[in-house]
């Protein structure tokens, strides 16, 4: 064989070629295939099942579906919002490439195989090729203190954290959904209400416009209704625009799907008698928000054994044979490699992953702190709104309704001015309107809470217990 070595300085270039080399005989080449084979062998090969397992997600269609519904459940709501959101479509890519880290990191580090030519292209007798000293050798790491282990556990722990991430995100998303969902129902009750006034609105006015014609009532009542109806058509279209606005921004939360629908169907005067405080902050241990830090310490303490199993020098061993060009001989050759941990014993990294630990775990304890103070500050808004939309519905709105019964027949009987009437009108639908933005309170609060301890339901009202109101 022929082999060339080029030598460049200065622009100068030295070649020396040597066709003399005689061939490496089989008492080089049958011990290192032996060896090789050997080494391939001794090394567990990753399940198929378990790389067929976390394979690529299938394709998806990105063309948008259309869907028209003449009735939206809140159930409905969550569906699209759950199938479509691009954000939980991220969300589950990175997990599948936190699966791809698991499997990577338990694999074994690759065996290296290596040549080198010594005793050759020198002076006097070492010229040329005929003292040349070749061997070929396999190395191998060998890592101590289980350190793919406790990587692999690093990794699982990561994987987990992502999943709470999906759960917090997923939460967030359901409870930012179901507030909007409310806002919608609100919208629509509020909407309904105005209608009724205008109806109202135009009775009242066909009624004095008859009494006007016949003398029995002056002309500037008439100019009083009219007004009246005026404002009661107005803020029936300011009613319809904001419905629109929020069925708008549910739909916003739906990513590829567009979802057409008349009307939200959902009970806003379902509510029930908030739980104890101490039922409340028992949820807590199902929060997600716990969970997740519950994650990042198993995280950190994995970390802290890889730390301390990094101060144990890994070893590498090399082994292979050599053949010397000079009497045509071949012997085998052996080496390990262990580092001495004089000065580096990964001593900083033990104290950092000791402190990481250490923040993880107050992080925990600030988060479950956080949350308590906002659950009880939550509910007691929450109790104030159920007291709120009980008093309005069982005792305010009765009277306010009576009261315009009685002034109306008492209009018709003389008894009452048209200002009397128009003013007990305005009282009746302004206890209507406050007990709507009640139990839209009412609701909001509920659902805030229920997100803190990740029990968002799929009814409104249905997880805090109690009583039908």
């Amino acid at each position: 064989m022929k082999i060339n070595f080029i030598f460049q300085d200065n622009n100068q270039t030295i070649s020396w070629h040597h066709s003399k080399m005689k061939q490496i005989n089989n008492k080089v080449l049958l011990p290192t295939f032996i060896f090789i084979t050997f080494i391939f062998h001794a090394i567990p090969a990753w399940p198929s099942a378990a790389l067929d397992s976390y394979g690529p997600p299938e394709n998806q269609s990105q063309n948008a579906n259309v869907i028209n519904i003449d009735e939206l459940l809140l159930e409905q709501a969550l569906g699209f919002v759950l199938s479509g959101n691009p954000l939980l479509r991220r969300l589950e890519s990175e997990i599948s490439a936190l699966n791809g880290t698991v499997i990577q990191v338990g694999l074994l580090p690759n065996p290296e195989i290596g040549t080198e030519i010594e005793n050759f292209a020198g002076q006097g007798d070492m010229k040329g090729f005929d003292k040349a000293e070749t061997t070929i050798y396999l190395s191998q790491l060998i890592e101590t203190g289980s350190k793919r282990d406790k990587r692999h556990r690093i990794a699982l722990s990561e994987k987990d954290s992502a999943i709470k991430d999906y759960e917090i995100a997923k939460l967030e998303l359901m409870a930012a959904t179901s507030k909007t969902f409310i806002n919608v129902l609100s919208a629509q009750e509020l909407y309904e209400l105005d209608k009724a006034l205008v109806r109202i609105a135009e009775k009242t006015a066909a009624a004095i416009e008859e009494r006007v014609a016949a003398g029995k009532v002056s002309p500037v009542e008439k100019t009083r209704t009219l007004i009246e109806l005026a404002a009661a058509r107005n803020e029936a279209i300011q009613a319809d625009r904001e419905l629109r606005a929020a069925k708008e921004e549910l739909s916003s939360y739906w990513g590829s799907k567009q979802v057409f629908f008349d009307r939200a169907v959902g009970n806003l005067k379902l509510i029930k008698e908030p739980q104890s405080q101490e039922k409340l902050i028992k949820m807590l241990n199902n929060s997600p928000y716990i969970a997740k830090w519950d994650s990042e310490i198993a995280k950190k303490r994995a970390e802290l054994e890889l730390a301390r199993a990094k101060s144990i020098p890994d070893i590498s061993l090399s082994a292979g044979v050599r053949n010397f060009q000079e009497t045509d001989d071949t012997a085998f050759v052996f080496g390990i490699t262990i580092p001495i941990p004089v000065f580096d014993r990964n001593q900083g990294g033990v104290m950092e992953a000791v402190a990481r630990l250490e923040s993880a775990r107050h992080r925990k304890h600030a988060t479950r702190i956080s949350l308590k103070a906002r659950i009880l500050s939550g509910l007691q808004r929450l109790r104030a709104a159920y007291s709120q939309a009980s008093v309005l519905k069982k005792e305010i709105m009765p009277q306010a309704q009576a009261a315009y019964q009685a002034t109306e027949q008492g209009y018709v009987e003389g008894k009452f001015n048209l200002m009397q009437l128009l003013d007990a009108q305005r009282t009746l639908f302004k206890v209507k309107r406050q007990y709507i933005a009640a139990l839209k309170n009412y609701h909001l609060i509920r659902i805030d809470i229920e997100g803190l301890t990740g029990i968002i339901g799929l009814k409104a009202g249905n997880n805090l217990g109690g009583n039908d109101d």
